[in-house]
């Protein structure tokens, strides 16, 4: 896991930790409560690489 980590820009490897964080407490959710999750925190990256590309 360490290598890929190490190829990956700051906001990737934060973005991978919160997928992780959220896959690991699927045992309590529905997987439309975890859809929903990944595909917020999706969104909240893209708007930060966004963000990033116009400054």
């Amino acid at each position: 896991m360490k290598n890929i980590l190490k190829h990956l820009s700051q906001n990737q490897v934060i973005f991978l930790q919160e997928i992780l964080a959220v896959c690991k407490h699927s045992q309590t959710e529905s997987l439309n409560m975890i859809f929903r999750d990944i595909c917020e925190l999706k969104r909240n990256f893209l708007k930060l690489q966004s963000f990033k590309i116009m400054y």
